[in-house]
């Protein structure tokens, strides 16, 4: 009786070999199998590693952006209140309106991250840091 176990007069197996009735192929696919999901594995988390890396080097960081964009912001300010003269208000104005847009700057960097830090796929590679 291939395939079955020996089983004494009271029908309990009795210890010996369980043949599976499966080739012996099955194994060597199994195992195979296992090698291939690590080595995805392996290459998912390879990738990922990667990808970070990418990102620390080639992406600023937009909390350093917004910073030095508020400085030079605070700058400009500061430059716009000592050109209080009439002889130099149109520097004063300049000074101002650059000022403007430099906030409009800031805060359309801030929507942006805030948009994809509310993704949860934009969090992932924050969380694994």
């Amino acid at each position: 009786m291939e395939g079955v176990a020996n089983v004494r007069p009271d029908g309990v197996p009795d210890g010996g070999s369980v043949d599976s009735g499966l080739p012996a192929e099955f194994g060597d696919t199994m195992s195979s199998v296992a090698h291939f999901s690590l080595m995805i594995f392996v290459v998912a988390t390879a990738l990922n590693l990667v990808e970070r890396l990418v990102r620390s080097i080639k992406v600023p960081d937009i909390h350093r952006q917004v910073s030095s964009l508020q400085q030079e912001v605070a700058s400009l300010r500061a430059q716009a209140l000592k050109l209080v003269s009439p002889d130099t208000f149109a520097q004063a104005a300049k000074a101002d309106r650059k000022a403007i847009a430099l906030e409009k700057d800031v805060e359309r960097l801030q929507k942006v991250h805030m948009a994809n830090s509310r993704h949860w796929l934009g969090r992932m590679p924050g969380l694994l840091r």
